[in-house]
């Protein structure tokens, strides 16, 4: 979004460069204050969603932007991104409950003999399971946590977790 647009009006839009120009303003602290606002939001809950999605931001068109890295192949480049979303169970979004980003390089690249040769915890498929640590930390102590992945969560030590009392997983 642009700043005119996310201003709306000329001050509105100075607002936002301002804003953007703060030292105070980092992206780790809007993540980890929307993070307790989505945590506040869950507890309200008996029962809280925690939907997980590996999804590309791909940058090919803007080639002059630092610290992206490889995706699938190496003529894309921006980063990997691994989001849970929390819901409440009639289907209100509460939040980002992780999302966890990187930057591929392009030495890590490999043949898939090459890492079906590693264990989990030295691949990327780790943040499923490091996000589902973080998202169910957040969720509701005395109602149900249920976690949803998509079909790539189909690895043995996600399905073999010990699930918290009152947490499911929906691979």
């Amino acid at each position: 979004m642009s700043a005119p647009l996310a201003g709306d009006t000329r001050a509105g839009t100075q607002a936002v460069y301002r804003f953007w120009d703060n030292q105070r303003a980092s992206p780790e602290a809007l993540l980890n204050d929307h993070l307790r606002s989505t945590i506040e939001r869950i507890v309200k809950h008996d029962c809280a969603l925690l939907i997980q999605d590996a999804a590309n931001l791909d940058f090919a068109h803007h080639p002059s932007m630092k610290g992206l890295g490889r995706l699938d192949n190496l003529a894309q480049h921006g980063m990997p991104v691994h989001p849970t979303l929390a819901g409440s169970a009639a289907g209100a979004p509460l939040g980002w409950a992780d999302r966890p980003m990187w930057a591929r390089a392009a030495e890590t690249f490999e043949r898939s003999n090459q890492r079906q040769r590693r264990p989990t915890a030295a691949k990327e498929r780790q943040r499923r399971l490091t996000s589902l640590e973080r998202a169910q930390r957040h969720a509701p102590e005395t109602g149900a946590a249920a976690t949803i992945a998509d079909s790539e969560a189909d690895i043995c030590d996600l399905c073999a977790l010990p699930p918290r009392e009152g947490g499911h997983i929906l691979p």
